[in-house]
């Protein structure tokens, strides 16, 4: 697996190889296409969650029935965690 690739999956990205001029016209249609169909989740942190320095785990599981009511199959690409962010203290 490429750098590229792992960067790309842990944080749900995407990679476009273009080998030949000719794919950068097909990449960029791909891209576009993926971006019309893509949603943006969010969530908040609790007041009282704290930084204890470990990665915390996100999982996104989707679930879509189509007109007919049958199971649609979806690609869900998303970040694989989290750190806390850094709180800093305020000088007195």
């Amino acid at each position: 697996m490429h750098a590229a690739d792992y960067l790309a999956e842990q944080t749900g990205g995407q990679v476009m190889s273009v080998g030949r001029p000719d794919d950068l016209a097909t990449g960029l249609e791909s891209i576009i296409t993926d971006l019309a169909s893509r949603y943006s989740l969010g969530f908040s942190l609790d007041e009282n969650e704290r930084d204890d320095g470990r990665m915390h785990q996100l999982e996104v599981k989707v679930e879509a029935d189509d007109a007919q009511g049958k199971k649609r199959k979806l690609k869900v690409r998303a970040r694989r965690g989290y750190y806390m962010p850094k709180v800093s203290k305020a000088s007195d």
